[in-house]
């Protein structure tokens, strides 16, 4: 069963990093495209106007200025050589911008000072427009016009082709993003795995000096009582015990949370569980002089691991009870919709705005020195909330500094949802 599930977690992880991998791999890949795109189609554009340039620059001697006005001294001659038959259109213009003379297809017919690039006619056409001087004034345009639809058809063939190979290098890279992940992250796994193994290993050896510690602690008191004496350190010795038995046990909870996965589970019926920590609690409440109150209704049911949600249960309630003085602690349960809801609400310190964010996190404490007088660990937050999300639910949490906390937590419906559970204890 343990090889299983970290099969399962082995390949999620895998899968996770894959799709990261490939996430910027593709990033990495239509950044360079798209740039390529764009250098590809300047450098397309820039053969353009160095065409008109040149054809521009020999067509300089074929045009007879002496007239005042431009005008060509051979028309047919020009027009038949090789880089004018490439050309949409040839046109001269007067220093007022009328057009004289055009060779080619109609143009524009109007001079474009400074558009370099229009649609004419359907026609997409790359424009140069070369001023005519004589005798230091301008009196005249040569304007020439090339259709830029080889530049446009070359331009989109290269974009295709970059579509097409796209989903082949994008499956590529995620093969080998697998393949990396899974070489990757063996380290980590055998890290994980000797941590869990360590946690578990660590709270079996502490528990028998632990218990033979607290028996003797409780055999000592025992006889000091019969005797008539009383001494404190006995109970302080007792009640270091319990704390250290508590971080054990949260230890090897959190060891076997970290260890749920993805399986069918059975229904659970959270009713029966929040009513046997409310009994069990009611007792200590009553020690405290603290008023509690249960409201339980039936029909929520839920998937997962009876053990884990009585941890659940148990830490919120541990959290109300060590952290309210005076006033109220209350529980609710209810199923709202396709969801069930539990609430756990005191009348306690409450909790800093700022600490908010933290108070989930494994050994985060709020007061770190009223915390340590209460008993407290740190890892009851950390694992009211594993538990929950590996029943894919959520905890959420309401609280007015001075004046109370309230814990709201939500899951899923058992029979909307087949959970991913282990059930700890079982192999």
């Amino acid at each position: 069963m343990e090889s299983d599930i970290a099969s399962m977690s082995n390949d999620r992880s895998r899968a996770r990093i894959a799709l990261w991998f490939i996430g910027l791999s593709t990033l990495a890949y239509i950044i360079p495209t798209m740039l390529g795109i764009f250098f590809f189609y300047g450098t397309l554009t820039a053969a353009l106007d160095q065409e008109l340039r040149t054809l521009a620059s020999s067509m300089g001697h074929a045009i007879d200025l002496s007239s005042g006005q431009p005008r060509f001294r051979d028309w047919a001659r020009i027009v038949q050589t090789e880089p004018a038959r490439a050309v949409y259109a040839i046109q001269l213009f007067s220093q007022d911008g009328k057009l004289l003379e055009s060779y080619g297809i109609k143009g524009s017919r109007r001079l474009s000072l400074k558009i370099k690039e229009l649609n004419d006619a359907g026609q997409q056409v790359r424009l140069l427009v070369s001023p005519l001087t004589f005798g230091g004034q301008v009196i005249g345009y040569l304007q020439l016009e090339v259709s830029t639809k080889d530049r446009d058809n070359a331009t989109r063939s290269f974009i295709w082709t970059m579509l097409t190979i796209a989903p082949f290098v994008v499956a590529g890279l995620g093969f080998c993003g697998y393949y990396v992940s899974n070489k990757a992250t063996v380290p980590i796994r055998k890290a994980v795995v000797s941590l869990r193994q360590f946690l578990a290993d660590a709270g079996h050896e502490l528990n028998t000096p632990l218990s033979v510690v607290s028996a003797y602690t409780e055999t000592l008191q025992h006889k000091l009582s019969k005797s008539g004496l009383h001494y404190e350190e006995p109970e302080i010795i007792n009640n270091a015990a319990e704390r250290m038995q508590r971080i054990i046990d949260d230890l090897s909870m959190i060891a076997e949370i970290e260890t749920l996965e993805a399986k069918e589970s059975t229904s659970i019926d959270l009713a029966e569980i929040v009513k046997q920590q409310a009994i069990e609690f009611a007792i200590k409440f009553e020690e405290k002089k603290l008023q509690f109150t249960c409201e339980i209704a039936n029909g929520c049911q839920v998937s997962g691991s009876q053990e884990a949600l009585h941890a659940l249960i148990s830490n919120l309630l541990a959290n109300a009870l060590r952290y309210t003085n005076e006033g109220s602690v209350s529980v609710e349960l209810f199923k709202d919709g396709a969801e069930v809801k539990i609430i756990v609400e005191d009348t306690g310190i409450g909790i800093p705005e700022s600490s908010l964010e933290d108070i989930f996190k494994r050994f985060y404490r709020v007061d770190k020195s009223r915390s340590r007088a209460s008993g407290g660990s740190g890892l009851g937050l950390a694992i009211v909330k594993a538990i929950a999300e590996a029943h894919r639910g959520t905890i959420n949490v309401i609280s007015v500094l001075g004046k109370g906390s309230k814990f709201i937590v939500t899951f899923p419906a058992s029979e909307i949802l087949v959970e991913r559970v282990k059930d700890p204890g079982r192999a």
